[in-house]
């Protein structure tokens, strides 16, 4: 298999580079710090591009992967409501998987406070997403797709600090007792597995739109 990294000098981008090669994958990329990566105006003959950009970027990535008809993995947030958009007329044409966390146990999170938003009565339900001092957006957006899981408009507080990773806390307060259901993620590592895993089922599907639960429908996660 051969992926395009878009932002492939970045953080994000050289990890998933690294762990796409251990892999046994053929990785290229796309950088504008990087006068020798492939171009958005040239050509790409793989079989999937994945974003770890910015939002700044993701348009032109978008426009990429249309043009060139090749499968799309979203790994950026914090883009606006206009991007959403392109995205969503974008899967017409090509398979596009989206997510704002590629992790298993966020994954597993997402069901766990369904189950107990489902069984809990006069409830308040209040979000924590910590993030490293270098994340731009707050909340992020796994704070906001926790928020969706839970029906939207869910109190978020968003700590930019130090070098954390990822952290994200949903607490139920209850009468006198309180229940925190809390994920960390302790290395980024994990983020550019789940991309990578993304971006071979993405490359046996047809247009559309994807994310983690088609990723693992049918398992009992």
């Amino acid at each position: 298999m051969k992926i395009c990294v878009i932002g492939s000098c970045g953080h994000m981008g050289q990890i998933v580079t690294g762990i796409g090669q251990d892999k046994g994958y053929e990785m290229v990329g796309i950088d504008p710090n990087d006068p020798q990566s492939l171009s958005f105006e040239g050509t790409f003959d793989g079989d999937v591009i994945i974003d770890f950009s910015s939002a700044k970027v993701l348009d032109k990535t978008i426009d990429f992967a249309t043009r060139l008809q090749k499968p799309l993995v979203v790994a950026v947030t914090g883009y606006n409501e206009e991007i959403k958009i392109k995205l969503e007329e974008a899967s017409l044409q090509i398979p596009i998987f989206i997510s704002a966390n590629f992790s298993l146990g966020v994954h597993r999170l997402k069901k766990m406070i369904q189950y107990a938003q489902a069984i809990s009565d006069q409830v308040d339900i209040e979000i924590i997403d910590v993030h490293h001092n270098r994340k731009v957006d707050a909340p992020s957006g796994t704070a906001k797709e926790l928020a969706e899981v839970l029906g939207g408009n869910i109190p978020t507080s968003s700590l930019r600090i130090g070098t954390v990773v990822g952290d994200h806390t949903v607490v139920f307060g209850y009468d006198q007792e309180r229940i925190e259901i809390t994920h960390r993620a302790q290395s980024r590592e994990i983020f550019a597995h789940g991309a990578l895993n993304a971006a071979v089922f993405l490359s046996q599907q047809k247009a559309g739109q994807y994310g983690m639960d088609d990723l693992f429908k049918g398992e009992n996660t």
